[in-house]
């Protein structure tokens, strides 16, 4: 599938250690003005989580949000618009700066910075 209606939604798996949707282009297509949360990639707490192959992904209309997931290091992405905000926190094994900074400075160029930033207790 190349686009998720709401959101989507990753949490607490604790055998999970890859997930892949390569074709996956869009996530929030069907949120409506103040459909609260809507839109939203989360994957939080999934102790085994390894990478999360997304490489076509290039719109989230609500948050990203990778937290807590021990041992996550690759997070492929062609992400250009956040319109929420992109929250990585407490991912021990997740390099911000190898990861997270290039997709921030690609939508920096882009105009597309998301609302907010949060980016802290990683790698």
């Amino acid at each position: 599938f190349e686009t998720v209606g709401r959101s989507l939604l990753i949490t607490q798996n604790d055998a999970l250690w890859w997930v892949q949707l390569r074709r996956l282009k869009s996530i929030g297509t069907r949120c409506t003005a103040g459909s609260n949360g809507c839109g939203t990639l989360d994957a939080r707490f999934n102790q085994l989580l390894e990478s999360l192959s997304m490489d076509l992904l290039d719109k989230v209309i609500g948050d990203v949000s990778l937290q807590g997931n021990g041992m996550l290091d690759d997070f492929a992405n062609r992400l250009t618009i956040i319109r929420g905000g992109l929250y990585v926190e407490a991912n021990k094994h997740l390099c911000a700066s190898a990861r997270i900074d290039p997709l921030i400075a690609r939508m920096w160029q882009l105009g597309q910075t998301p609302a907010a930033v949060r980016i802290y207790n990683n790698d």
